[in-house]
């Protein structure tokens, strides 16, 4: 009886072989819905399990061909749900590149080493992604806090231009516009404004340095300034810092202009 089923058992995987390369044969290919990644279930394991459950199936009890089809559409909805996830995840991980985190981690000694910074760069390596905070690798489990706010990528006030309103022998009257749009971010930016009458420098530094500070500093959501207390037909260099809740400054475009008599137009460059 034992030698009977092995033979029938014989012929029926011989008859399956040969189904399988006649289709393959014709030109159909079952695999070209799966695109071909390192996971840990592939299309050709389910096929390998279904071959070996018909091997060893009860023949007196025979599996139902269509749980076979039924397997194989659940398998592939399973699949196409973990390439969903892969890209989901993978859109989390660069949406954290120029944000502010605190990520803690413990070190061989059994301390806790805690940063918190912009995101500087993501990675990923063995099927895992790294961040890095002020030059240390963190993994995402190991983020512990994102904070609200702006990083110093989120705008750039040096393509942004300062623009005269008025003037007089004794003021200046200036305006610019807000590094952004977003009313959220805008009501966390601080404005300090700086005149000169020699050129101010190129970095934020050399303007704090070389600038008299007009007002006060770290003003919120302003985008105008009278300079009062200048020279008569003097030419004053002026530029605009503005500074986020991480401390990042970066600083307008130097406007350059002339105070004049009284109730005569001043002149400006850019």
């Amino acid at each position: 009886m034992g030698n009977e089923i092995n033979s029938y058992r014989d012929t029926y995987d011989s008859g399956y072989q040969y189904n399988v390369d006649r289709k393959k044969n014709s030109g159909q290919n079952y695999d070209m819905l799966f695109v071909e990644k390192e996971q840990s279930v592939s299309v050709d394991d389910f096929l390998n399990l279904m071959v070996a459950q018909l091997k060893n199936q009860d023949f007196m009890n025979p599996v139902d061909d269509t749980q076979f089809v039924a397997q194989l559409a659940q398998f592939a909805s399973m699949q196409q749900m973990q390439e969903l996830a892969a890209y989901s995840k993978q859109n989390y991980v660069s949406s954290l590149l120029g944000k502010k985190v605190t990520a803690s981690k413990f070190t061989v000694s059994g301390d806790l080493d805690t940063e918190t910074g912009t995101v500087q760069k993501v990675t990923l390596s063995n099927n895992e992604y790294g961040i890095y905070v002020n030059g240390k690798q963190y993994s995402l489990d190991q983020i512990m806090e994102l904070h609200e706010g702006q990083s110093e990528t989120s705008y750039d006030a040096s393509v942004q231009n300062i623009t005269k309103v008025g003037t007089s022998d004794r003021w200046i009257e200036i305006e610019w516009p807000f590094v952004s749009s977003d009313p959220g971010v805008q009501k966390n930016l601080k404005y300090s404004v700086y005149y000169s009458e020699e050129p101010l420098g190129s970095t934020v530094e050399d303007i704090m340095k070389n600038g008299t500070l007009s007002g006060l500093a770290n003003r919120p959501n302003i985008n105008t300034d009278l300079i009062t207390g200048l020279k008569a037909n003097t030419d004053y260099y002026i530029s605009v810092i503005v500074e986020d809740p991480d401390g990042n400054k970066t600083a307008y475009k130097t406007l350059t202009a002339r105070t004049e008599l009284t109730g005569s137009e001043g002149t400006e460059t850019a």
